[in-house]
Formats: structure tokens, C-alpha cells, sequence
């Protein structure tokens, strides 16, 4: 990421932070969407979306928003399979949408095809 991103970053990860002490999530939520139009590869705004998403579903308890954490957390493992902390998001939103198992299948069957 080139300087002139790392402050613009720095700017929707603060107001994010903002929204999110006022447990706005609709809020904390359409930050990061805007922020990643804007830099769609930054993994600081990707992982934030993700916890966003489960965290509104924990506080909503609505499963589908589970489910974007999980298509958020896989977008993240593929482009850096050594993200610990993405294949931890993954799996902590697998087992909070009861889809464990099918992470888990997809996990062996990456493991079988040779790649991480």
C-alpha cells in the first residue's frame, strides 16, 4: 500500500471505530464497503468488514450476515493462506452459522488438492 492509501485507510479504520463504539453497525458496515470500493486489496479494511459482519450478527442474531463474514474471511485465506488470523475469523463464523463442517470439507479438500 502506497502512503497516500495508508492515510486513507487509517481515516475509514477511525471512522469505523467510531461507528462501531456507538454499536452502529449499518454504519461500521457501509464504512468498509465504501472504503474497499476504494482500495478493494487493503486486508485491514477486508478483515474489518469481516468482524463487522459477525459481530452485527451476534448482536442481531441473524445467521445470513455469518455468512457474508464467511465469504469475507474465505476472500482473505485465498489471497494469503498464512493469514492466521483470517483462517481463525473463518472458522469462528463457521461454527457461529453451524457451517463448520462444509469449511471444514472445503479445508480437506484444498489439503488433497495440494494447496494451503
Amino acid at each position: 500500500m502506497d502512503d497516500g492509501n495508508a492515510s486513507v485507510v487509517e481515516a475509514f479504520l477511525k471512522q469505523a471505530d467510531i461507528a462501531r463504539q456507538k454499536q452502529a453497525w449499518d454504519d461500521v458496515l457501509k464504512i468498509y464497503q465504501i472504503a474497499l470500493k476504494q482500495i478493494p486489496n487493503d486486508r485491514q479494511l477486508r478483515h474489518g468488514l469481516a468482524s463487522a459482519y459477525v459481530a452485527k450478527a451476534d448482536r442481531m442474531s441473524f445467521r445470513p450476515f455469518y455468512q457474508h463474514a464467511i465469504e469475507e474471511y474465505w476472500h482473505l485465506v485465498n489471497s494469503d493462506p498464512k493469514d492466521e488470523k483470517a483462517h481463525e475469523g473463518l472458522l469462528t463464523a463457521a461454527v457461529k452459522a453451524d457451517q463448520l463442517a462444509d469449511v471444514m470439507e472445503e479445508y480437506r479438500a484444498r489439503l488433497a488438492r495440494g494447496t494451503e
